[in-house]
């Protein structure tokens, strides 16, 4: 019984063990904002790492912001991944700038009509891996494939 432990090797320490790289799925997703902070703040948790992701933003369709999601806590075996991104508002939609700040206000109107798609990617690939929306828009009119809702 000796000889089979000796054979058998030592049993993988979590530094070890292999890391998760399945394709990452979005398990759920969040956005909300403040008009007192003047701010928009986007969460995604996913199963699996990502490559990070984005998140579009459209009241119609045809005004559309595209920022990106980045990964602020991963699981060390690649089982799980937090992105997330705060946007600035600013008073003049010219200013907008992709990461940083958005044209959408925080006020009752924009928040009922607001709509959102986040996406993510494998890591290492520029892919889309998984995405899910939320409002009416339908994305599919700017050429984007049908996601889940959440």
């Amino acid at each position: 019984m000796i000889w089979w432990l000796a054979c058998a090797g030592p049993v993988p320490s979590a530094d070890t063990a292999a890391i998760a790289t399945d394709p990452p799925v979005i398990t759920s997703g969040s956005w909300d904002c403040s008009a007192e902070d003047d701010r928009w703040s986007f969460t995604v948790d996913t199963r699996f790492w990502t490559g990070n992701g984005s998140v579009l933003l459209s009241v119609d369709g045809v005004y559309v912001e595209e920022h990106g999601l980045r990964s602020t806590e991963s699981a060390a075996d690649g089982t799980a991944d937090h992105l997330e991104l705060e946007l600035g508002i600013e008073a003049d939609p010219r200013d907008a700038s992709p990461g940083t700040s958005t044209a959408f206000l925080c006020d009752v109107s924009t928040r009922e009509d607001l709509s959102g798609r986040f996406s993510v990617s494998a890591p290492g690939s520029s892919e889309e891996a998984d995405c899910r929306q939320w409002g009416a828009l339908d994305f599919t009119v700017l050429g984007l494939e049908t996601c889940g809702s959440l």
